[in-house]
């Protein structure tokens, strides 16, 4: 089992975790830049500056922001030292399209109003 902590969106947060635990960050464009915080409309850290210092565990990306999905993964593929990572809470149109293209850094809610035949088409 992996201990990830949730909503770990600063530098200073995150260097108060070890290593060995994985981190959720969420995610959100800013003018031209992505940047952490889980609130719309304000400023946050740039997502850049956190992936060049991330040497954890799982990083869980939280796409709060359609259409930013392909730049966040890119820039966590830059990173040769981040080795486990996924999105998380990416719309359904992402996920058909990304997947059709074998996109498999995603995960797929199952839920009440979300069915397990739907999830098991990708």
């Amino acid at each position: 089992m992996e201990i990830i902590i949730h909503r770990v969106n600063t530098l200073q947060d995150l260097k108060t975790i070890p290593t060995e635990y994985g981190t959720e960050i969420d995610i959100r464009a800013f003018g031209s830049n992505l940047i952490l915080n889980h609130e719309p409309f304000q400023t946050g850290e740039l997502f850049e500056n956190f992936l060049d210092e991330y040497r954890h565990g799982t990083l869980i990306l939280n796409i709060k922001e359609a259409g930013i999905e392909d730049e966040a993964l890119r820039l966590v593929r830059k990173r040769s030292q981040i080795k486990k990572f996924f999105l998380l809470d990416v719309e359904f149109p992402y996920i058909y399209s990304a997947s059709q293209k074998g996109e498999r850094a995603i995960a797929v809610r199952f839920s009440e109003v979300e069915s397990i035949e739907t999830i098991k088409n990708f």
